[in-house]
């Protein structure tokens, strides 16, 4: 994911807030936490194989 540039205060450098002042219900973030977890396990299980296969 490509990090986003916001408009910011080219005289003081406060960023703008360009998003919404909705708050965030909690399914938001387990949902978040939940995508999260699966891309690491993911990582981990290429690591995981790529040391077993360097070592037979």
């Amino acid at each position: 994911m490509p990090i986003q540039h916001k408009p910011y205060c080219s005289k003081c450098g406060i960023v703008k807030n360009i998003g919404s002042d909705r708050a965030r219900k909690l399914g938001f973030f387990a949902t978040a936490l939940g995508r999260l977890k699966s891309r690491i396990d993911k990582e981990h299980d290429r690591s995981t194989y790529s040391i077993a296969k360097l070592s037979e």
